[in-house]
């Protein structure tokens, strides 16, 4: 199926269509009035006339073109979710190899292209996400291992039953319990769009350099949203004061070799 297919018929096996024609196959109206009265073809009224004898469903004619099963799409569903929650999404490329995979598993017909390539057109992947619409294409945040395996429900619990342990002993009000929090900022933003000339090659925005410096900032906001003054870290061996000149009022700076946050400088904030 190709992305940007347009149909090139008139049919319409809407509910609608399909209870009128199902109330002229009960009153045993021919075949070929029915025909003149709808808009579909003398065989798919034949069809329909076959499955409303055997009292079955009318069934549309392309399900079976499907290379997997709705119950089949349901299980690859759930492992891309799965995976994604694992922090071990996986991208369109590989979501092709594993469904071509997949058809090769469960002995399905996959059309000739996908034997060629060892996997999955494009084309399935677009359409395998409209038809599911739990999943999307999403970009993800990168994330160290450290964080990923210390972010769990054991590790969530035992902080904050140490954090209701402290609260209740020493009796902290909203007024007490801070969060902090750091964010690098650079010299140089990023430039926001503008318009230009279609097709022009090079399109320039002045900005004091071209590649900025990386600095940190520290931030404490308590929980009635008071906050204490701000913490500048510059990459510079040493810190002079004109470094916070026309800053925020009472804020305060240091300085060190890379511009993050050290030991001493959580101490000192």
């Amino acid at each position: 199926m190709v992305r940007t297919y347009i149909r090139k018929t008139n049919k319409e096996n809407n509910d609608n269509q399909k209870a009128s024609i199902l109330q002229m196959l009960k009153y045993k109206i021919p075949l070929t009035v029915i025909t003149m009265n709808t808009n579909l073809s003398y065989g798919s009224i034949k069809r329909y006339n076959k499955l409303f004898k055997r009292n079955e469903d009318f069934q549309e004619r392309y399900l079976h073109r499907s290379v997997f099963s709705p119950i089949q799409e349901a299980k690859l569903t759930d492992y891309l979710i799965k995976g994604s929650r694992l922090f071990s999404g996986l991208c369109p490329n590989q979501v092709r190899v594993l469904a071509y995979q997949m058809a090769k598993r469960y002995s399905l017909q996959v059309p000739k292209s996908w034997e060629i390539t060892q996997s999955a057109g494009e084309d399935w992947v677009g359409a395998f996400i409209k038809r599911n619409q739990t999943i999307s294409l999403r970009t993800p945040e990168a994330t160290s291992i450290a964080r990923a395996t210390n972010f769990n429900m054991k590790m969530v619990d035992l902080f904050f039953n140490n954090y209701l342990t402290v609260t209740r002993e020493n009796n902290f009000l909203p007024c007490d319990i801070y969060n902090m929090d750091e964010t690098g900022l650079t010299t140089v933003q990023r430039p926001n769009k503008v318009i230009a000339r279609k097709g022009e090659k090079q399109v320039v925005a002045i900005t004091t350099s071209e590649c900025g410096t990386l600095m940190t900032l520290a931030i404490a906001v308590n929980a009635l949203g008071n906050s204490i003054p701000l913490m500048f870290i510059y990459p510079r061996k040493k810190f002079y004061d004109h470094y916070l000149r026309d800053g925020p009022v009472g804020c305060i700076g240091v300085s060190n070799g890379s511009g993050w946050m050290l030991a001493e400088d959580f101490i000192y904030f």
